[in-house]
């Protein structure tokens, strides 16, 4: 999902985006922070919004024989500072 032309406040944004990892990856987020800089209060105008989070997948995952990545590596997207 493309957020280029979005128009609201960030938390909107980041809630969203939260929604699409959920679907695309097929887990649930439990619990989700603000780090970097703007948690620390170090933030310039210019300044990302970075997020970290805990999350669990669904019990085929965790019970399974094979090798599984127990990590999401998602590519970095700039969500527009505001």
């Amino acid at each position: 999902m493309k957020y280029e032309n979005f128009e609201g406040p960030a938390e909107k944004l980041i809630m969203m985006k939260i929604k699409e990892i959920e679907e695309k990856e097929n887990i649930k987020i439990l619990h989700a922070v603000e780090s970097g800089s703007r948690a620390w209060g170090l933030a310039s105008p210019d300044s990302d919004y970075d997020v970290r989070f805990v999350y669990a997948r669904d019990s085929e995952f965790y019970l399974s024989l094979s090798e599984n990545k127990d990590f999401i590596d998602w590519e970095h997207h700039s969500v527009p500072s505001r």
